[in-house]
């Protein structure tokens, strides 16, 4: 049973690992059904399906309205099944599960709010950074443990009380395969010849779009074939990115599409581009973009900020690690045009490469295992 307060009424990163997750725990035999308390409005245009919503008027109200609903699922539920809390909010419910297992569950880091506020906090967000601070603790400790996206995260929940964590990136089911998409390139007006960048992802600040750009613009200065595609549902505000950073439109292109098929259009690009800054948020992340450009079996250009796919990367050989603010050297840009060119020829061995990690690190199926059998028998 999960309980969260995060937004669950888009396809977005949130509501992709804890779908995958519940899906991946049916194939060792748990059935789990998850209860989302979320604004009024957003449920009202909710796209999602398979999740109980609870709406609740604004953000504060929804820590009594997680309690009030775990309250009564707790005394309506056969007290062998473990619940787990998802969500700051949902950590004000840790003490009304008396005698029940449950864990929590952690996507992030909430330096995150200091780090990359969603508006200008000021000092009411340094409060309330360490009121949601001591909350997540206080939870944690009563807890039965912690469901962490990266062996980070998992060492810093230990250090603020946790049990112990299962350790559950955002991976998927997508075996890698490096298909293709020819029709898609078509569509955009690629030639056989280019070779396409990728941008997956939106204009948040922390997505570093920017830096993104001009890294692209130095790789275009040694690579007159090189163009860059962003799969965004942000047109506009990328549009406007774009033209600030002078980059020329014969360049690149912005494709939109639903979430279920951004594989698909990875299919259509060469190389991945996942570049985060070095913060307390980052260290401890593990974005499902990584995730999906591995099942493409893209070579993904990535940074030092995302230690945690960053070792995977130099661990396997798909990509490169970059200093998002400095030009690329030429060695990386050598090693980089042999990854393209490798999986371009469909090279068995490089391809075999994204197919090891995945097996290793990102089959939901084998990374709930754990889960699963603590929860069949604790």
């Amino acid at each position: 049973m999960t309980i969260t307060t995060r937004n669950m009424t888009t396809h977005n990163g949130e509501w992709r690992l804890l779908t995958a997750r519940t899906e991946a725990l049916k194939s060792w035999g748990v059935a789990s059904r998850t209860y989302a308390v979320n604004l009024a409005a957003q449920v009202a245009a909710a796209s999602t399906r398979d999740i109980e919503f609870v709406p609740c008027s604004s953000q504060p109200s929804a820590f009594a309205e997680v309690r009030r609903l775990t309250a009564r699922l707790h005394r309506i539920t056969d007290p062998r099944v473990p619940f787990v809390l998802s969500g700051i909010q949902a950590c004000a419910a840790a003490d009304v599960l008396p005698g029940r297992r449950f864990l929590v569950d952690l996507h992030g880091t909430l330096a995150e709010w200091l780090e990359y506020p969603p508006g200008a906090v000021g000092r009411w967000g340094a409060l309330a950074y360490r009121a949601a601070q001591a909350l997540e603790t206080w939870a944690l400790r009563r807890a039965d443990g912690a469901i962490t996206v990266t062996p980070d995260l998992a060492r810093e929940a230990a250090g603020r009380g946790a049990k112990q964590a299962f350790v559950i990136p955002c991976g998927n089911s997508v075996t890698p395969t490096s298909g293709g998409n020819d029709a898609l390139r078509m569509a955009l007006a690629f030639d056989p010849e280019d070779i396409v960048f990728v941008f997956n992802g939106g204009a948040s600040r922390w997505q570093m779009l920017p830096e993104t750009i001009e890294l692209f613009k130095h790789i275009h200065a040694s690579w007159p074939r090189a163009r860059l595609l962003f799969l965004t549902p942000e047109r506009r505000r990328v549009t406007s990115l774009i033209s600030e950073a002078g980059l020329n439109l014969d360049w690149c292109r912005i494709h939109e599409t639903d979430p279920d098929e951004v594989i698909h259009a990875l299919w259509a690009c060469d190389v991945g581009l996942l570049l985060r800054g070095a913060t307390r948020t980052n260290a401890v992340a593990f974005p499902n973009k990584f995730t999906e450009y591995i099942s493409a079996c893209l070579p993904t250009i990535t940074a030092p900020g995302l230690p945690a796919v960053s070792r995977l990367v130099r661990q396997y050989g798909t990509g490169v690690v970059v200093d998002p603010h400095a030009v690329p050297s030429s060695s990386t840009l050598e090693a980089l045009r042999s990854l393209v060119e490798r999986r371009r020829s469909q090279e068995p061995e490089f391809l075999g490469r994204f197919r090891d990690l995945w097996h290793a690190h990102l089959d939901m199926r084998d990374l709930v295992r754990p889960l699963g059998a603590w929860v069949v028998d604790p």
